[in-house]
């Protein structure tokens, strides 16, 4: 996978057959169909990406431009004969294209906040973690497993730590507090918020080719995390990079890592009688948590507990067909036109009337819910309701009112 990702050639298979290929998958890609454009399918931008490597075209903006058209959503690859994977070829094409000085001025502007901040949004995310109490922190120190004794773990017992994530902090920085409290009835009542300097996965490096700087901030990261039980990523995409991309950058296994929707469903035993949510619900598969983590029915399980009504699912963009947001790949920082209509397209699919009424019984109009804060956030951008599954629990057990939450 290291190579894979920085070598524009290591995709040569890849490439070559999407170049042969009379665009099958062209109906599942997200951007394309946002943009309506042939040239940003994914056959025509992963053979150009083909093209460049061997020489037979030149590499200049419009090309590179071609190589961002892209949210690494992976759900091409669900339609794909041949498995490609177009989403990691094009990541890597963007990496072969800045190492000949073709970087987009949006991406430059991104590393630009990321060495000022460590972050793609060039803020200080320590207000959303100096919010939690302190007895709930750890790793502020730089030293994680060695706070054992202050954060009251038993002997015999490893930590595991709540990984929030960049764009939780940012975007939904109140669902970091409503996880802890979720937690605790859950029977994670040890499950302490990572509070250390590193609070990025370095997933924005990655969507932008920028490998070396990627295994510096990993290098620091992982030592940060060493002697842990356990890592409880809130972001999904956090919880693929750091399981996959990590430990083959650092050739060292680290702590097991598992999306915050596993801790749920493993404690849904824990918990007591509540109130069902009334609301309408539909559900949102978040393109990381699904085609890159494999995790359906997870989520499925945890809303059919708390929810007065069944989920309701948007045919036939569902499981690993489930439609993108529009928030991955940066897209919204290369082309945040498209983005947008990514985004408004899906929530259409999602609240519209294509898959029939509400329930009956269920209040109000259509509440979309998903694991993935990134999602989320961008559903509450163009004026859709949109929580958290976590939210879900929270709300049956008199922790939160959703109408509260919608700011994140």
């Amino acid at each position: 996978m290291r190579d894979r990702l920085v070598s524009l050639g290591s995709f040569e298979r890849e490439r070559r057959t999407c170049n042969l290929c009379p665009k099958l998958c062209h109906h599942a890609c997200p951007v394309s169909n946002a943009a309506r454009d042939e040239s940003l399918t994914p056959a025509a931008k992963n053979g150009a990406a083909g093209r460049v490597a061997a020489g037979m075209e030149a590499l200049g903006a419009q090309v590179t431009d071609l190589f961002y058209a892209c949210t690494g959503c992976r759900q091409c690859q669900a339609h794909c004969e041949h498995g490609n994977d177009v989403a990691l070829s094009l990541f890597a094409a963007r990496g072969e294209a800045a190492a000949q000085g073709s970087v987009p001025e949006a991406i430059t502007q991104m590393l630009t906040r990321w060495d000022a901040s460590g972050n793609p949004y060039g803020t200080d995310l320590r207000t959303a973690v100096d919010s939690v109490p302190e007895s709930r922190r750890v790793g502020a120190s730089g030293r994680v497993a060695g706070e054992r004794k202050r954060a009251g773990v038993p002997p015999g017992r490893g930590m595991q730590v709540l990984w929030p994530g960049c764009a939780t902090l940012h975007e939904s920085p109140g669902l970091v507090q409503r996880v802890l409290a979720v937690a605790d009835i859950l029977g994670e009542a040890d499950l302490l918020l990572y509070a250390g300097p590193v609070q990025c996965c370095g997933y924005p490096l990655v969507a932008a080719g920028q490998m070396e700087r990627f295994r510096r901030h990993v290098d620091e990261a992982a030592r940060e995390l060493r002697g842990l039980r356990r890592v409880v990523a809130v972001a999904p995409e956090c919880a693929w990079v750091m399981t996959e991309l990590w430990p083959r950058v650092t050739g060292v296994s680290g702590p097991r890592v598992v999306p915050l929707i596993n801790l749920v469903v493993e404690g849904l035993h824990h918990l007591p009688a509540g109130r069902p949510v009334r609301q309408a619900l539909v559900w949102h598969d978040p393109c990381y948590l699904g085609r890159f983590l494999q995790c359906y029915d997870a989520p499925r399980k945890v809303g059919a507990r708390v929810a007065a009504q069944p989920l309701q699912e948007p045919q036939p963009w569902t499981r690993e067909h489930g439609y993108c947001s529009g928030g991955g790949g940066l897209l919204p920082l290369t082309h945040p036109e498209i983005a947008d209509r990514i985004t408004r397209a899906r929530v259409a699919d999602l609240t519209g009337e294509s898959f029939g009424p509400p329930a009956e019984g269920a209040v109000g109009l259509r509440w979309i819910v998903t694991a993935c804060p990134t999602a989320a956030a961008r559903f509450r951008r163009v004026g859709a309701r949109a929580v958290d599954v976590v939210d879900l629990v929270a709300a049956f057990l008199g922790l939160c009112d959703l109408r509260e939450v919608q700011g994140g």
